[in-house]
């Protein structure tokens, strides 16, 4: 069954390792699953967390699940952090959203959009 250690998604997601990295187990949960990309989309650590069933955004998004998904969002986010010192979590919206399935990312190093007050807005 998708989503059971040793096991592989209908979607081909490897669900027993997080590769290349040390963060050595998956996280998981009954509806939410954690993983690292095949392709690393950015960073020196990329893991993404996904509910198993289909949720389209964060704005359909129920408490029961939404609740497991952040419990794996922040056991995840603790591994990278403890491996790299720092982490950033992201999903995307709306318009900015490309891959219509619930995702968040949570990735660290070279590559991750960097938030920084423009020189003008700084204080003197």
């Amino acid at each position: 069954m998708a989503g059971q250690p040793g096991t592989t998604s209908r979607t081909g997601i490897a669900t027993e390792s997080f590769p290349g990295t040390s963060l050595s187990r998956r996280s998981w949960k009954e509806t939410v699953l954690a993983f690292r990309p095949p392709q690393p989309g950015f960073g020196l650590a990329h893991v993404i967390v996904v509910p198993k069933e289909h949720i389209r955004s964060l704005l359909e998004l129920d408490s029961t699940v939404g609740a497991e998904l952040l419990e794996v969002v922040q056991r995840a986010a603790r591994l990278v952090v403890d491996e790299h010192g720092g982490c950033q979590v992201l999903t995307t919206l709306g318009s900015e959203q490309h891959n219509r399935h619930l995702h968040i990312h949570i990735a660290a190093g070279a590559g991750v959009a960097r938030f920084v007050t423009p020189p003008s807005a700084q204080p003197g």
